[in-house]
């Protein structure tokens, strides 16, 4: 019997496998897009957190020309090792077939807000099939009888002539903008709307309008503390008329019913909380008026409702109500920086109360503790049961299932990963659909299964900063922008924030949320930069702000996005307490040394060091106060607390080492001479992540200020032995840094030790710093074995050489020279017969700007190496100044603008 040939399938390669090639072969073909199309970025962000939904990357397409977003778009990227061939026999003739789930075919059409395109590689031919599921009617069908027959997935028919190629980028792009109107029109259809319907209350409308709004608030908020506006605002008496449909912008609230109005009218706040009503009439007849106008007011104001506008006479009404003061419950405490007060006021409360049990379950989660979060949740899911809290018996089961992926990547022990995996399981369309509920808790229960209420509010967030982005690349063209972006910002992320931290819901920030944090943070930040020419922007940080930064923000990101666009200290708004942003400090600063004991013994299960969001909100907090404009003194004070901090113990990571200097960078123009001094001379006696930097700044302040600082003999003692010693190499630079605040006979002693030191063994970067601080004379005979060892050999490879081709940079030794060349005026051919030219144009050019061919000149490289004495050089010349002219008249470079003005406009 002949054996039968073998063939290939997907069976002999791992899932795996299969994925990882397909992923390849994915990125291979968007790289060729992007060679093809040069004037558009092309840019996929990973959604690891949405695999278990389908959802593999996000890609988004930017016009360089105007840097300007035209699509967002998500992509499902299957892949086989089998090659995929068209039907021939049954009535998709012709077609390819691929199984899908039903449960991601439903969640693409029907529950998920942006477009989508399923992509096939078939990783024989190498070619990537696309099919536009969002626009494939047919599949509803299919998944409806599939459900039926208790299977799991359907085929979807894939057209064989949609191949991803550059030929057919356009026709792709087309699936894409059909897939966004389908898309949008589905989902406020068959998901928005039946939300938007009135609840099932009914409002007595023979009563006062004040008991008519409370009737309806308390019945809304039985169990929640923050609704979705449209549950709220569709209802009598927001909405009078069936055919107005009351409308939410820029915090504000437009209704149709002119009681409202004249209720809230008739009300003042006072300072002190208290109200005065002005018209006694509209409250004649309501029992209790004073505590029920407090809590509408409460309730309006924290879910970002200030105002309530007449849609007829627009006549405007404050619905403010902000009652100042804190509390010690453990969320104060931990809102301002006092954990040990929190930890130590959660240990102790054991309440019965099922939202007090909640709060304490989230601030555990908040607190790193996700165990003790869990099991307490568990308690609250029993209890919400048997009060028929359907709502809060949700909330327990999403918060278990998210907690149950943060318990599976964050703990060690084998039983409580296994435990973790089980709460993942959890069905939440079984919490929804068994539960009996009245139709106004069941269209909650939908949106927070669902998960709308972080669709929803992700995809304004994103758009309006998105349009935040482009306002400022006009603003810094000469046009004029508006606040409306801004306020649409501020209002869909403080929608969330509230919803998710109002109620208790438990959203990764280190995940999913992080990318709207990023989006909040940058169009914060563009509203900032346009503040001083569009007088209707923000210019004042507010309390708000920086509580979200502190704790939902990352600092490399603040201080990323502080940077890009370019702004001075922010004016900081506070709400009523000068003292509160530098008490929050204070705690944090004297605290820190308890910090590890403290979280220890809290958490003291394997892992904890993962789960402490400590480190992050460290930072975060001295990332803020940077960037913000403050007194003297209140800078001095909390320099005073950072040294008072190092001498209780140890930061907890190297970026808290690393925003201490951020901090100190930014306010030592503010600090007087008494404080520079004296922060010099604390910190040489430490040796951490970023003390070399500290040192460095701080020296060359006082080198400006000409302060001479007294360094104690041992101190000097321990300075001279970890510079001069072999041992210690990398602490060499602390003499160089120190020598130009220290008496001449110090000075002496540092110059002889370094002269020995060179001597005896020569070291490039150690000469090179010396006589770049003016220690060693460039005239010193130790120059020409430093001239001599720059000059590049080419048999020998440089870390720069293997990623850089031969026109850039690639020969740090040479650079050292030429910059040390240029402070003294002269260039290396002058002081040595060697040979530097033929290393590459670009040091060719350095070492002959005036007479280099410049038809073979790079714009970048005037900014390759932008040391003080680079640029003082290419003042000199004016051949740079014509090059630079010529390309900003047809290249509008903002780096290079503020090039040309540093070099010939300063």
């Amino acid at each position: 019997m002949a054996k039968s040939r073998k063939k290939t399938t997907t069976t002999e390669f791992t899932s795996a496998e299969v994925q990882e090639s397909s992923n390849i072969l994915f990125d291979n073909t968007l790289e060729k897009m992007r060679k093809e199309f040069s004037d558009l970025h092309i840019i996929k962000t990973s959604e690891e957190h949405q695999k278990d939904r389908g959802i593999d990357y996000q890609i988004e397409l930017v016009l360089k020309s105007e840097s300007k977003t035209t699509e967002v778009f998500k992509i499902q990227n299957k892949g086989t090792a089998d090659a995929l061939k068209p039907l021939t026999k049954t009535e998709n003739s012709g077609l390819i077939s691929f199984q899908v789930s039903n449960r991601h075919i439903r969640y693409y059409r029907y529950e998920f807000p942006w477009p989508l395109i399923f992509t096939v590689c078939d990783l024989e031919s190498k070619k990537i099939y696309w099919h536009p599921v969002q626009l494939d009617d047919q599949v509803d069908e299919r998944v409806q009888s599939s459900i039926a027959e208790q299977h799991e997935s359907i085929q979807i028919y894939i057209d064989p002539k949609k191949v991803l190629t550059p030929e057919n980028f356009k026709k792709f792009l087309e699936d894409i903008s059909k897939s966004y109107v389908e898309q949008f029109f589905r989902i406020n259809e068959e998901r928005l709307n039946p939300l938007d319907t009135s609840s099932d209350v009914e409002i007595d409308r023979t009563k006062p309008i004040l008991d008519q709004i409370f009737d309806l608030v308390d019945y809304l908020y039985d169990e929640v503390q923050y609704l979705p506006l449209h549950l709220l605002t569709k209802n009598f008496p927001f909405k009078k008329s069936e055919t107005f449909n009351p409308y939410y912008h820029r915090f504000k609230l437009y209704t149709d019913n002119e009681e409202i109005i004249e209720l809230f009218g008739s009300i003042e706040v006072k300072d002190n909380g208290d109200l005065h009503f002005l018209n006694t009439d509209l409250i004649k007849d309501v029992i209790d008026y004073d505590n029920k106008a407090k809590s509408v007011l409460k309730k309006l104001s924290q879910n970002h409702i200030y105002g309530i506008i007449s849609n007829k006479s627009r006549k405007e009404v404050s619905t403010r109500y902000f009652k100042s003061g804190e509390c010690d419950c453990v969320a104060c405490r931990y809102f301002r920086l006092d954990f040990k007060g929190a930890i130590d006021e959660l240990e102790k409360t054991d309440p019965t109360e099922l939202i007090a049990k909640f709060k304490c379950a989230y601030m555990h989660y908040q607190l790193g503790n996700y165990m003790k979060s869990a099991k307490l949740l568990e308690k609250c899911a029993l209890q919400a049961k048997e009060e028929q809290k359907d709502i809060l018996f949700l909330i327990t089961q999403y918060n278990l299932k998210k907690l149950g992926r943060l318990i599976s990547n964050n703990y060690y022990d084998f039983e409580i990963i296994q435990y973790g995996k089980k709460l993942q399981d959890i069905n939440l369309d079984k919490a929804v659909f068994k539960v009996p509920s009245k139709s106004h808790n069941r269209k909650m229960l939908l949106w927070i299964k669902d998960q709308n209420f972080f669709y929803q509010q992700s995809y304004e967030i994103h758009s309006n900063a998105s349009k935040l982005r482009n306002e400022y690349q006009g603003h810094i063209g000469g046009g004029r922008g508006s606040a409306y972006n801004y306020d649409e910002l501020i209002s869909s992320y403080a929608q969330l924030n509230s919803f998710v931290n109002g109620n208790y819901v438990i959203y990764d920030k280190y995940g999913e949320y992080k990318a709207q944090t990023e989006e909040f943070i940058e169009g914060l930040f563009a509203a900032f930069a346009m503040k001083d020419h569009q007088g209707n922007m923000p210019s004042q940080i507010i309390d708000y702000h920086i509580q979200r930064l502190i704790f939902d923000g990352e600092h490399k990101s603040i201080q990323r996005y502080f940077n890009k666009y370019h702004l001075k200290p922010i004016s900081y708004k506070h709400d009523g307490d000068s003292s509160k942003f530098i008490s929050i400090i204070k705690n944090l600063l004297r605290s820190n040394h308890e910090i590890k004991e403290i979280f220890n013994t809290y958490s003291a299960e394997d892992g904890g060091y993962w789960r402490n969001h400590y480190p992050e909100i460290f930072c975060n907090t001295l990332t803020v106060a940077a960037i913000i404009e403050m007194s003297s003194s209140d800078a001095e004070q909390i320099a005073e607390w950072i040294m008072q901090c190092f001498e209780s113990g140890d930061l907890h990571s190297p970026d808290c080492y690393s925003q201490v200097n951020y901090f100190l960078q930014r306010k030592k123009d503010i600090f007087c001479d008494q404080t520079i001094e004296r922060l010099l001379s604390f910190f040489l006696s430490y040796k951490d992540f970023s003390s070399l930097s500290r040192i460095q700044f701080l020296g060359d302040e006082a080198k400006k200020r000409s302060i001479n600082i007294k360094v104690p003999v041992q101190t000097k003692k321990k300075i001279f032995e970890e510079s001069f010693s072999n041992e210690h190499d990398n602490r060499f630079n602390m003499v160089i840094y120190l020598y130009p605040c220290v008496s001449s006979t110090v000075q002496k002693e540092i110059f002889s030790r370094i002269l020995k030191k060179l001597s005896q063994k020569f070291d490039d970067y150690q000469f090179y710093y010396a006589a770049i601080y003016n220690i060693i004379p460039f005239s010193s005979e130790l120059l020409e074995i430093f001239v001599k060892n720059c000059v590049p050999d080419l048999s020998k490879h440089t870390f720069k050489s293997m990623f850089y081709s031969n026109e850039d940079n690639q020969y740090p030794p040479l650079d050292m020279l030429i910059n040390l060349c240029f402070k003294n005026n002269t260039l290396p051919q002058k002081i040595s017969n060697l040979n530097f030219f033929g290393f590459g144009k670009y040091y060719d050019w350095l070492l002959d700007i005036d007479n280099f061919d410049y038809s073979e000149f790079k714009i970048d490289w005037l900014d390759l190496y932008p040391t003080r004495f680079y640029h003082d050089e290419f003042k000199k010349h004016n051949v740079l100044k014509d090059q630079l002219e010529n390309y900003l008249k047809t290249n509008r470079d903002e780096r290079f603008e503020r090039l040309y003005f540093d070099l010939y406009k300063s």
